[in-house]
């Protein structure tokens, strides 16, 4: 049985959550995963040569993801240092400088394979890190607070599902790494796709290097993955780069489907909603953003928690918002519903797939029809979890 929540507890909860936030992974994830060297702050998006074309004042514009004591996850806009801009703690200094060498002292050619597939390989390392380092972050909030008495160790709990769920996203996304460590080895550029465009602009507004889920696509039999790089290469032009395993071209491409077959101002749209909805490695411009009317700040960065997660008599998943509704949630096609009564989103009862799998299949149908990010956070309550600890073992 676990101990009440006391306010001294919540408070060295609290203390614990603030202390392990600030903490970062450091390990250098090159392709054999032997390298001890002390890791750096290694950009993955170019400093010198990238986010010259969109600094003001020696700063660019990010998302901020913070915790609000009362409100919860809120996200604002916040002005960082290009020298801290889209850096991650990845890679040795000798890895970094060996491994992107030719994209880092060479002007980017879309028709060179090495310079893509590099550029591919480096929003792969920058995901395993991120993937990695949320995996340490929640296993040592919950150890916390196993160690508090606030969670058992030896029976399911909701804090325990979220580090395991954590876990196997990082060790799909080292597994996934794998193929391109050995395309790296061998020099086969090839087993990696791409699709590039070139974007001819009045001014450059934002760039991005990320390798991001496809939501309700599979590809043999496992997440379908995408690499994007958007690259403002001067004042005028930004290079487009999307990149897929060879395996997965035509989930890919299907999954591409409104990117790849629009031009002009409509493949942009297409393109900025593509970003929106999966990535969140991104930078913008302080000058764009700053021409951004306040609705429209309002509306780029929607987020709702989740309050509880259950499973009714009839084996369904529900997901609870705690505020917002989403009547036409139908119309993503994805087999999530909205029950008016209950206020939640629903799945079926699962046949193939797991718990987990519909959870991410809601998440994912949610973030393509309305643009909001769901989130799962330590408030939200799990009802019924023994069914959704026992999908996650089968799975």
């Amino acid at each position: 049985m676990s101990a009440e929540w006391t306010d001294e507890k919540r408070k060295e909860m609290l203390a614990s959550f603030f202390k392990t936030a600030k903490s970062e992974f450091n390990r250098c994830l090159e392709f054999s995963m032997t390298c001890e060297n002390k890791t750096i702050r290694a950009h993955s998006i170019q400093n010198s040569r990238i986010l010259d074309n969109l600094v003001v004042d020696g700063h660019v514009t990010m998302f901020n993801l913070r915790i609000d004591k009362e409100k919860g996850a809120q996200v604002d806009y916040a002005l960082v240092g290009r020298n801290n801009a889209t850096t991650f703690s990845g890679l040795c200094s000798d890895h970094d400088n060996t491994i992107f060498k030719p994209i880092d002292d060479e002007a980017i050619d879309l028709k060179n394979k090495q310079h893509l597939f590099l550029l591919a390989y480096r929003a792969v390392h920058r995901e395993l890190h991120a993937t990695m380092d949320a995996a340490v972050k929640i296993q040592s909030s919950y150890i916390k607070k196993t160690e508090l008495g606030l969670d058992p160790k030896d029976v399911p709990s909701e804090a325990g599902m979220i580090a395991v769920q954590k876990m196997m996203i990082s060790w799909e996304t080292y597994r996934y790494k794998t193929d391109f460590d050995m395309a790296y080895i061998k020099k086969d550029f090839d087993k990696i796709c791409h699709n590039t465009f070139v974007f001819e602009l009045e001014n450059p507004t934002i760039a991005v290097c990320a390798l991001f889920s496809v939501d309700n696509h599979v590809a043999n039999d496992d997440a379908l993955r995408i690499a994007l790089n958007i690259l403002p290469i001067s004042q005028t032009q930004t290079f487009v780069v999307i990149s897929y395993r060879d395996v997965d071209s035509l989930h890919a491409r299907a999954a591409l489907d409104r990117v790849l077959t629009s031009n002009g101002f409509h493949q942009r749209y297409e393109l900025s909603r593509f970003i929106l909805n999966n990535c969140e490695n991104f930078v913008m411009s302080p000058t764009y953003v700053d021409s951004w009317t306040d609705e429209k700040k309002k509306e780029e960065r929607k987020i709702e928690r989740i309050k509880i997660i259950r499973i009714d008599d009839e084996g369904r998943l529900h997901l609870h918002p705690e505020e917002m509704e989403f009547n036409h949630i139908y119309r993503s096609a994805a087999e999530v519903h909205w029950n008016e009564e209950t206020k939640s989103l629903y799945s079926p009862k699962p046949c193939e797939w797991t718990y987990i799998d519909w959870i991410r299949q809601i998440l994912g149908a949610v973030r393509a029809e309305y643009g909001i990010e769901l989130v799962i956070d330590e408030n939200t309550s799990w009802e019924n979890i023994r069914l959704i600890s026992n999908s996650m073992k089968e799975n």
